[in-house]
């Protein structure tokens, strides 16, 4: 992804794009399109989420990874975010999902609610701060 291409955009074609066309396009540039959602998660930080301090683990399925999952993390600390792939910490809180629904998540365009509940969406550890992690980051609207 190059540097003009923001959040707001990347929104709309994840809502726009035919799953076959968004699953295509992760198999072919996973690493690039992961690494560069997860390097943004910084330029979303809320205020609320300036004021946390957390490990979140995302296990992305279809990955290259240890049980079939890339395992990426997002480090909330001293008003900072910073993210990483396979970091050695211990997670507060975390997110097993498929690749199509992390996009969908992350760019406003699926509700974890629904996610969870169609068992799309896993999530283990602290469940209340789980239920606040919106708040912590702002999503796109993916209009």
């Amino acid at each position: 992804m190059s540097e003009g291409f923001d959040t707001q955009s990347l929104a709309r074609m994840v809502r726009s794009m035919p799953p076959e066309q968004l699953a295509e396009g992760l198999r072919l540039n996973r690493e690039a399109i992961l690494g560069e959602v997860f390097r943004r998660f910084s330029d979303q930080l809320s205020a609320a989420g300036r004021r946390q301090e957390a490990v979140i683990k995302w296990k992305i399925g279809e990955g290259s990874g240890r049980g079939g999952y890339d395992r990426w993390f997002v480090v909330l600390r001293d008003g900072r975010c910073e993210s990483g792939l396979d970091l050695d910490l211990r997670p507060r809180v975390t997110f097993t999902v498929g690749p199509l629904d992390f996009l969908r998540l992350v760019t406003g365009n699926a509700d974890p609610t629904r996610l969870w509940l169609r068992r799309r969406l896993g999530i283990r550890g602290d469940l209340r701060f789980a239920a606040r992690m919106p708040s912590f980051f702002t999503r796109p609207t993916g209009a």
